[in-house]
C-alpha cells in the first residue's frame, strides 16, 4: 500500500512499558521533530568550536608546564641540563598542540555550511551571515590570514614550530642593576614560526605571501598568532550565537511544552519522552526528545566567553603586593604593587 493511501498517526510518548502516549496531529509533529533536529544543529556547532578552544586551551597549558618545568630543574640528567632533549620534545609537543588547533578550526569552517541548513528554513541565511563573518575577520587581521596559511603550510608541507626559545630577563625594584636592590626574573617561552618558509610557499595565497614578507621580520611569535586567531574565532562563534538566539528560544519552548503536556495529562512529571509516527500501525519514525537536552545546549552557549579578549590577556605566577597577606621575608624579593 502507498503510504499516501496508508492511515498515518503520530503520538507523543514515554518510551517505557506503561508510559503515557498522548496523540498528536501531523503539525504538531513535524514542529517538534523541526525544534528537536534545531537543538542537535545549534549543539553540533558548539561542539565544534569546543574542540577549538579546548585545543588552544592545551597550548597555554603545555607551555606554562614547560617553563615549570625549565625553570625548576625538572628536565635535567645527570646533573647536566638536556637542552637538546628538551627542546626537541617540547617542539614535538608543540606541534602537535598547534596541528591539532589549526585542524580543529578546519572542521568547524568545513562543517557550518553542512549544519546551518538544519537549524531552520532560513538557515542558509544564517551561514551567509557567518560567513561574512568569517571574512571580515580574514580581511581586518593578518594574524587570521597568518594562521590559515599555517594550516595550510603544516597540513601539506611542513610542520608548524621553526623554533622555540627561553629567554630569561631580571628585573630590579629602582631599575639599575645593582647587587643590593630587590629584584625578581622573569623566564619565558618563546615560539616561533619561520616568516621565510610560510613566505616561501607557494600553496599560499600570494597575497598573504607578500603581506608576511613586508612585514620584514624573520620570525612570527606563535603565542600572540594562536591567541589572536582565537580571538577572531570566537568573534565568528559569538556571531553564530546571536544569529539563532530566536531558533535556541523556539525551540527550547516547544521541547518544554512537549514535557508540559505530557505531565499535565500524566499528573506528574513526565519522562524520557519521544515523538512516533506510526503507519497502519508500524512504527515507521522514532525521535527521542529530551527535556534537559535544551538546558545542555543552552550551558554550551555561554561557555568560552572569556576568549572575547583573550589576546589582551596573559597569565601569571608573578606575586604582587597585598598590605593583608604575608608574602615571605626574603628582602631581597622586589614584589611590586
Amino acid at each position: 500500500m502507498n503510504e499516501s493511501n496508508a492511515e498515518l498517526t503520530y503520538s507523543l510518548s514515554e518510551v517505557f512499558i506503561g508510559g503515557i502516549n498522548l496523540s498528536i496531529s501531523c503539525e504538531e509533529y513535524r514542529g517538534i521533530a523541526a525544534a528537536q533536529k534545531t537543538l542537535r544543529a545549534l549543539n553540533d556547532v558548539e561542539d565544534l568550536f569546543s574542540l577549538i578552544a579546548l585545543s588552544y586551551t592545551e597550548i597555554e597549558k603545555l607551555m606554562l608546564e614547560a617553563l615549570v618545568d625549565y625553570n625548576t630543574g625538572n628536565a635535567t640528567a645527570h646533573g647536566h641540563f638536556e637542552f637538546g632533549t628538551y627542546f626537541d620534545e617540547l617542539r614535538t609537543s608543540l606541534n602537535l598542540k598547534l596541528l591539532t588547533f589549526l585542524v580543529a578550526y578546519t572542521a568547524f569552517d568545513h562543517q557550518l555550511p553542512q549544519i546551518c541548513p538544519n537549524i531552520s528554513e532560513n538557515g542558509e541565511q544564517v551561514y551567509d551571515n557567518v560567513k561574512a563573518a568569517i571574512r571580515n575577520e580574514f580581511d581586518t587581521s593578518l594574524s587570521f590570514r597568518i594562521a590559515c596559511a599555517l594550516r595550510n603550510h603544516a597540513q601539506h608541507s611542513k610542520l608548524p614550530l621553526y623554533g622555540t626559545s627561553i629567554g630569561q630577563t631580571n628585573q630590579w625594584r629602582g631599575g639599575n642593576p645593582t647587587s643590593d636592590e630587590p629584584s625578581r626574573s622573569r623566564v619565558t617561552l618563546n615560539p616561533y614560526i619561520s616568516s621565510a618558509e610560510l613566505a616561501a610557499n607557494k600553496n599560499i595565497r600570494p597575497e598573504t605571501r607578500n603581506q608576511i614578507t613586508s612585514l620584514n621580520l624573520e620570525n612570527i611569535d606563535v603565542k600572540m598568532l594562536v591567541r589572536n586567531f582565537m580571538q577572531s574565532i570566537f568573534n565568528v562563534q559569538e556571531r553564530f550565537r546571536e544569529l539563532t538566539n530566536s531558533q535556541m528560544t523556539n525551540a527550547t519552548k516547544i521541547i518544554d511544552q512537549c514535557y508540559e503536556t505530557a505531565s499535565k495529562e500524566k499528573g506528574n512529571q513526565a519522562k524520557f519522552l519521544s515523538i512516533l509516527f506510526h503507519s497502519e500501525g508500524s512504527e515507521t519514525e522514532s525521535i527521542n526528545i529530551s527535556d534537559e537536552f535544551p538546558l545542555t545546549v543552552l550551558r554550551k552557549r555561554k561557555m568560552w566567553t572569556g576568549l572575547k579578549h583573550v589576546s589582551r590577556c596573559y597569565l601569571s605566577s608573578e606575586p604582587i603586593h597585598n598590605k593583608n597577606n604575608y608574602q615571605g621575608s626574603d628582602e631581597l624579593l622586589w614584589i611590586s604593587k
